[in-house]
């Protein structure tokens, strides 16, 4: 159980980290793409600082079931945007849009042992 939600936190945390880093203008590129012309930047920075403090909520004992409601909002949120703005996404040969699911049910696990913990 602290396996599975450590490694859950830690995804959230990378994410956020790659996006704010080493990933910011490819992600950047993405949102310019989609047409949010001068939000670009500011949604890439807003995404990655969301991922994160998701991540340190999920850690934190008593944001934990907090963090991982706003994770499902925030996954079918990405979900939503990213379909209607860059459906392309959906054929990219490593699943970007694919993985969202299994990072879904992840996080609905999470909640279900959340209590044990």
């Amino acid at each position: 159980k602290p396996l599975i939600i450590g490694v859950f936190a830690l995804f959230w945390l990378l994410t956020g980290l790659v996006s704010l880093g080493p990933g910011y203008e490819l992600a950047s590129d993405y949102m310019q793409l989609a047409g949010a012309g001068p939000l670009s930047e500011p949604s890439v920075i807003t995404g990655g600082v969301a991922d994160l403090i998701i991540g340190f909520g999920i850690l934190y004992r008593r944001t934990s079931r907090l963090a991982l409601l706003a994770a499902i909002a925030l996954s079918l949120f990405y979900v939503a945007t990213g379909s209607l703005l860059l459906p392309q996404l959906w054929r990219d040969p490593l699943g970007a849009m694919l993985k969202i699911w299994p990072i879904l049910v992840l996080n609905l696990v999470c909640l279900a042992v959340l209590e044990e913990r």
